[in-house]
């Protein structure tokens, strides 16, 4: 994507039918706070055109591999980070602010239903994190093999780059404790909005472990054990987890062997919400493993 003009990936069509799209039509008012990738702002792919009546974030995800960019998008408005430039002016982070903006939005829609869609990026390519007690914490707690890359340049983003970093184990501690932060934020968010009991919560991975930008998945055992990693075949590439939480719906501690995958997420959220899904598609939905009620329907292969 380096030097196309418009920043942003090949827009998704208008005729594809999102999980937002779905959702919005059900009465849901629906948000997306994170890194976009299927269309640059003001494409048919643009976000605001799928479904999402909020987007904050990366519209580029090949931007998204830096966490103190030069801007992030709010809708159509493009918010420019001026204190971010070189190393010594890493400012914004921008996973923090992507954060605050979801957690808002759920505080607004509270009295309403309403989808939350959060891509977060931790922990992602590049290790960086600021440098407050959660990185601290881990600091010195490891051996560390420090990692050269392509550092900050004022006025000039490589994002096919990752910054060279000194801690880079410590960084990755740190970078997973603060998305177990920002996870922790929701359900406490939902709780003081009294939604926790009826909303429904997903937290799940889109592969397994990288090693792009000095991460070590070996010494974190970051696959669980399962043979490869991210772009691998084997499980540890493509088996992830995939937790739900749903006090009113879904009764606590119980596992299920369904084998599915993301395709599967637009029949479910549509079975949930009382919405035929489309019929030429190859998901099915996994509502019924969710609650352990009823038989769970299984892929053919």
């Amino acid at each position: 994507n380096l030097g196309v003009k418009p920043e942003g990936q090949y827009p998704i069509a208008d005729s594809v039918l999102t999980i937002a799209e779905i959702l919005k039509n059900a009465g849901y008012k629906t948000g997306a706070f994170g890194k976009w990738g299927l269309g640059p702002v003001g494409s048919e792919g643009d976000p605001n055109r799928q479904g999402f009546d909020r987007f904050y974030g990366y519209n580029c995800q090949s931007l998204a591999h830096r966490y103190y960019p030069s801007h992030l998008w709010d809708n159509h408005e493009k918010v420019v980070l001026k204190q971010n430039g070189d190393l010594e002016h890493t400012v914004d982070y921008a996973p923090d602010l992507i954060q605050q903006q979801a957690l808002d939005f759920i505080g607004r829609h509270k009295e309403e239903p309403y989808f939350l869609f959060l891509p977060h990026i931790l922990p992602h390519a590049e290790l960086l994190v600021p440098d407050d007690s959660l990185f601290q914490y881990y600091k010195g707690r490891f051996a560390e093999t420090p990692f050269k890359g392509f550092d900050y340049k004022k006025g000039s983003e490589k994002p096919t780059g990752y910054v060279s970093q000194k801690y880079p184990k410590a960084t990755f501690a740190a970078m997973v404790a603060r998305l177990d932060l920002y996870v922790g934020q929701v359900m406490q968010k939902l709780r003081e909005s009294g939604l926790e009991e009826n909303t429904l919560v997903i937290f799940t991975s889109d592969n397994g472990p990288h090693m792009e930008g000095g991460a070590d998945p070996e010494f974190f055992n970051s696959a669980g054990g399962f043979r490869g990693i991210k772009r691998d075949l084997y499980e540890g590439g493509i088996r992830i987890p995939f937790i739900a939480k749903w006090p009113a719906a879904v009764r606590p501690g119980q596992q299920n062997d369904f084998i599915g995958a993301f395709w599967d997420m637009l029949p479910t959220l549509s079975e949930i919400v009382g919405t035929k899904a489309p019929k030429d598609i190859d998901g099915i939905s996994f509502a019924n493993a969710l609650s352990g009620k009823k038989p769970q329907a299984q892929h053919e292969y």
